[in-house]
């Protein structure tokens, strides 16, 4: 991942991810929380910024110009992108483009 164009965020060594050596089949990107709180009830752990992505990018979280690499290695924009979440009440996700 690159931070505007001189800040390389992110990098992993090649040794560290052998078993890709060839390709990959599929990318996630994601967000985890641990919710210490006993019999499991409800944390005010909060991810990315703490806001819903229907109160827009001015104050949700936000991954803008995903691009990957293919085998080729072309720089591409991912195509069939999917979310998913458990609790959408607690932790929401949404897709859009550039100017949602």
């Amino acid at each position: 991942m690159q931070f505007g164009n001189h800040y390389v965020l992110g990098y992993w060594p090649s040794f560290l991810f052998s078993y890709l050596a060839d390709s990959a089949s599929m990318i996630d990107w994601g967000g985890e929380f641990l919710n210490s709180e006993p019999d499991g009830q409800h944390t005010s752990t909060q991810m990315g910024s703490g806001h819903f992505p229907k109160e827009g990018v001015g104050k949700s979280s936000c991954f803008r110009n995903i691009q990957i690499v293919d085998a080729s290695n072309n720089v591409k924009v991912p195509i069939g992108i999917g979310t998913f979440t458990e609790q959408s009440n607690c932790y929401d996700v949404q897709t859009g483009s550039n100017g949602d």
